[in-house]
């Protein structure tokens, strides 16, 4: 399990689904999740990216033997735990078919805990709420992407701005045109900006 890694070791294989991916050249970037749920940060850096980027899917799951663990203390952090994986030349990928864990990990926080300002503001967390208002796309300034803002409420009435950007804000756009009044929305590592 992803607990049991130790900084001192790099002989061992971990079962992980990625629950999260990006291919962005020239590295990938994860989110792996062990079958207790356990949630770590993974990076594949060139040269290494090139050799595992066909092989890597989002939901796969799969063996990783001999990766090498390192410590996650970089300025923004997608998971709260202070170590990271990250590939070498002799980490091995292998597809997996017996995966157990959950097939989502979501650490869902609560709307209050937004506006008492308790979020550490470094680390990702997962939020769910019904979508009532969608403020007009907006277009991209200096070099940000296209963005959009949404309020959300929870059950309990608390509301929360949203901004999403790039292709979630098209995503938004898109699903809005086709399907009007409220809708229900998970955002799965978001970020806290108190304005």
């Amino acid at each position: 399990m992803i607990s049991d890694l130790a900084l001192a070791k790099d002989d061992y294989t971990i079962k992980v689904r990625i629950i999260r991916l990006w291919k962005q050249i020239p590295m990938i970037g994860m989110i792996l999740m062990d079958e207790r749920g356990a949630k770590f940060e993974c990076n594949v850096d060139k040269p290494f990216a090139s050799l595992q980027r066909k092989t890597l899917e989002e939901y796969g799951d799969y063996y990783i033997q001999k990766p090498r663990i390192g410590l996650n203390n970089g300025a923004i952090k997608f998971v709260d735990c202070p170590h990271k994986l990250y590939f070498q030349y002799s980490t091995k990928v292998i597809k997996c078919k017996d995966f157990c864990g959950p097939h989502n990990s979501f650490a869902f926080i609560d709307f209050k805990q937004l506006h008492s300002n308790s979020i550490q503001a470094n680390v990702s967390f997962d939020i769910i709420g019904n979508v009532f208002q969608c403020f007009p796309l907006e277009p991209p300034k200096d070099k940000q992407e296209q963005k959009i803002t949404l309020k959300m409420e929870d059950l309990e009435g608390h509301e929360v701005f949203v901004t999403l950007w790039g292709r979630y804000a098209d995503e938004i756009v898109a699903y809005v045109s086709n399907n009007h009044g409220h809708f229900v929305m998970i955002i799965q590592l978001a970020k806290f900006k108190n304005v």
